[in-house]
This record gives C-alpha cells, structure tokens and sequence, in this order.
C-alpha cells in the first residue's frame, strides 16, 4: 500500500521512478513500479511536495518546511540546499535549458545557477505571495502559477508579468506546455489553454464535470490528461470534449502524472497510492507492494489469519500472506474512510465508515452491505464481540449493541458519563471495557450498564 497521499511522480532516463508523498518522503522503484523502497537518509521533512530530475540525473526534492533536498545519481543519501531560500516550503519546482533551477515556494518564486548552492529571490512584479506551479516553454520563458493567477517572466525571472486575460478561475495548481509553447493550466474553474504565450486563455470543459484541476500531462500524440477530485479525464480533440477513465482506480482524488519512455501512464491518489496503465488510462493497475498507507486507521485478522486495513481515504485492504500483498476489498463500501474494523466468531467483517455508517461483509471482504438500522448518524470508531455473537461499536455518541449480527443496533449508555466511545474490548470473563473521552468503564452485564 501507498502513502495516502502522492504529491509527485519524477523518472530517470535509466527507468527509476520516484514518488514524493505526505508524511512518509520519498519512495522508489526499480522496476516499473512493482515494488518500492524508501529513500529517505538524510531528508530532514518526510512531506515532499515536488520532485525534478537534472540535466545530470540528480533528483531534487521540495518539501513542507524544510526546503530543497538533491539524491546524487546512483546514490541513497539526500543532501540539504538552499542557502538564499526565502522560505522553507517549496511547492514547485522547474529548470530550463541553462541549468537555472527555478523554486515556488510560500513567499514567491527563487532561482540558482549554480545547482542549488546559493538562491536569489525573484519577486519583481510578482504580487503573489505562494507559488504552487512553474513551467518552462521552448522559448525559455518561466510561467508561475498561483491562487492569484499566472505570471510570466521573460527574463530568467528577473521581472514577471501577471497573465490572467480569460483565465476564468485564478487559483492554478498545475501548468503543462506543449513542443508547439502552448500552455495548458490546470485551476480550480478546469483546464485553460493559452497559444499566445499567456496573454489570453480559453477555458476547456466540455465533458468535464468537476472544475477542480489538480494535475495536468500532454503527451507527444496530443492526448490531455486531467487529474481532478472524479479521476482521471483524457482529452483527444486539444480539450474541446473529454472522457473520464477510471477503469482500475480505487481512489478518484489525482493529484500527480507521470509518462515514462515507453508510454505508459503513472498516477498518483490520495488515499489509493500509485497506479500504472499500459493503454493510455483506458485501464489501471495499482503498483503499491513495498509501499505502506500512512493512514491505516484500523486493523483486524480472521480466523484464516487474513488481515484487514481500515485507511483514512482508500477503504479496507485485506492481505491474504501477512501483509506482503494487499488488495482494496470496497465494493459495496459507502464510503472509503474506514476508521473501524472488527471481526465476530463467524468470521463476518464489520467495518464502520465516515458519517457513522457501518457497514459488514459475510464473504471476507469481497463485498459489503450497509447495516445502519438505529445508529446515529457520527463517527463510530471501535468494534467488539462476545461468545454470543452480539457486536458492540463504540463511537461519538457512546456504545451501541447488535444482538442479530448487525442488522439492528441499540443504544447502551447507561451509566456511561462519558459518551466519547475511542476503544472497546473483551476480557476472558465476559466483561466489556470502554475507552472514553473521560476515563474507562467497565461493564459487567453485556453492555446493559457501564460503572466508571
């Protein structure tokens, strides 16, 4: 499983792919995105928000507070840049053909020419203070993207131009150019393209039904794709219409593209991890094994010894050869926040999801049905049985029973002066402990009455 989040994607010329994550820094893969492995001696922020591969084969990493970071070619140790940088959170990162490393970082954009030693900032009619994208056309001409709008320079960053005529929507996230110099913005009002350098922008959305434009990749056949809140959308016609192709993808949140040499596609989700497709994003694979979810929020394992994983935005997992492997087990899930899970003597899985559903699965995990029948709709958080089959799930509004395998539920607060149900659990006696907001409580007669 992945890191819940993926900010970047980068691939040498040698083939190696390196993924920058939320919280869990960098990882790398060898073969195609098989298996991963960390990379992260040395690198002092474990979020990194942007990855770029050098003229030499260096990789830079931007990251959340830290400030830049080069990994030498061939090598597993990170090393620290940055003298100069204005602020220590990089958001993007470019270079053109000069070698000059351009930084969007909180307080603008800076720039090196001598690899990352020393940096200047460029400020200079650049009103905006967060620069999140940043692109190079094949004039050399930098383009900074930010919530304000786009800005172009045409001085190696000297002075920049603000570039927002029919830019619709001013908050860009990503920027894509073409060997044509055609620019194409991803924002939050979709994607815009400009054939004039910047100085005025289409918007293209025909067929694009969340406005919300995380990433962007072009390819040399003219194909567009988007990576937006609803997935992947792929354009044939230069953005005039577009097709959502998802076939494959667990999680719809895409916030980072990726087109190796031989032209298969790499995406990166959050809360889904990494996936790869051979056919241009008709279908998708995911490459996750080696890779671990930073937000596993529940675990479980049956009688058989398969082991189930709750995450925060990618459903239940389950692992059928302690954990080497996983497989995303969601159908029929009404929702891929999972921060419960537990498991009765029959071996059926219940598994409690965002808005204080529950929902449970009599097949291990192939698929599910909602049982909601008398909670309350908030967070649910824990699960417990007994010999007798009944199922306890503690959450916001204290412990509720089932004693018909889920299909009605029953509120059992007596006693408990705390509401604020975090664990529950089982003694070999039969007696239920309740871990809450304001203590433990116990009790002694099937969850009838609770003493603190």
């Amino acid at each position: 499983m992945l890191k819940t989040l993926v900010y970047a994607v980068a691939v040498t010329s040698s083939g190696k792919i390196f993924a920058g994550s939320k919280e869990s820094g960098v990882w790398r893969s060898t073969n195609d995105g098989q298996t991963w492995s960390e990379v992260n001696s040395g690198l002092a922020n474990s979020t990194v928000y942007a990855l770029k591969v050098t003229g030499s084969g260096d990789i830079l990493a931007a990251t959340n507070g830290s400030g830049l970071f080069r990994l030498m070619k061939d090598e597993d140790t990170w090393t620290q840049l940055g003298s100069g940088l204005k602020d220590p959170t990089v958001h993007s990162l470019a270079l053109n053909s000069a070698g000059h490393i351009f930084a969007g970082t909180g307080s603008g954009v800076c720039r090196s020419s001598d690899n990352g030693v020393t940096w200047k900032t460029i400020q200079n009619g650049l009103s905006t203070p967060r620069v999140f994208s940043l692109a190079v056309n094949p004039s050399g001409h930098d383009f900074a993207g930010s919530y304000e709008g786009l800005w172009r320079s045409t001085d190696n960053g000297e002075t920049w131009k603000s570039l927002n005529t029919g830019l619709t929507i001013a908050h860009v996230f990503k920027l894509a150019v073409n060997s044509a110099g055609h620019i194409y913005a991803g924002s939050g009002g979709g994607v815009s393209l400009s054939t004039d350098e910047g100085k005025s922008w289409a918007l293209l959305k025909t067929g694009l039904s969340n406005p919300t434009v995380f990433s962007v990749l072009l390819d040399s056949s003219g194909r567009i794709f988007a990576g937006t809140y609803e997935g992947v959308l792929r354009s044939t016609d230069e953005g005039k219409t577009w097709k959502r192709v998802n076939n494959g993808l667990s999680n719809t949140t895409v916030y980072a593209f990726l087109r190796n040499s031989e032209g298969q596609v790499f995406v990166g989700t959050n809360g889904g991890g990494a996936y790869r497709s051979s056919d241009n994003g008709d279908t998708w694979t995911a490459i996750n094994n080696g890779l671990l979810d930073g937000f596993v929020l529940a675990l479980a394992k049956n009688a058989k010894g398969h082991i189930f994983a709750g995450t925060g935005n990618a459903g239940v997992f389950r692992s059928t050869d302690n954990g080497d492997h996983w497989t995303p087990i969601n159908t029929g899930l009404t929702s891929t926040h999972a921060q419960g899970l537990g498991i009765n003597a029959a071996g059926h899985i219940f598994a409690a999801t965002k808005g204080g559903r529950v929902s449970r699965s009599t097949n291990n995990g192939d698929t599910w049905t909602p049982i909601n029948n008398g909670l309350v709709n908030e967070k649910l958080y824990t699960f417990a049985t007994n010999s007798a089959g009944h199922v306890f799930v503690g959450g916001d509004s204290g412990v509720f029973r089932s004693t018909d395998n889920g299909d009605t539920w029953a509120q059992t607060n007596s006693g408990l002066t705390n509401t604020l149900v975090y664990s529950l659990v089982l003694d070999s006696a039969g007696h239920f402990f309740a871990g809450t907001g304001g203590g433990v409580f116990r009790s002694t007669d099937n969850g009838n009455t609770w003493t603190r």
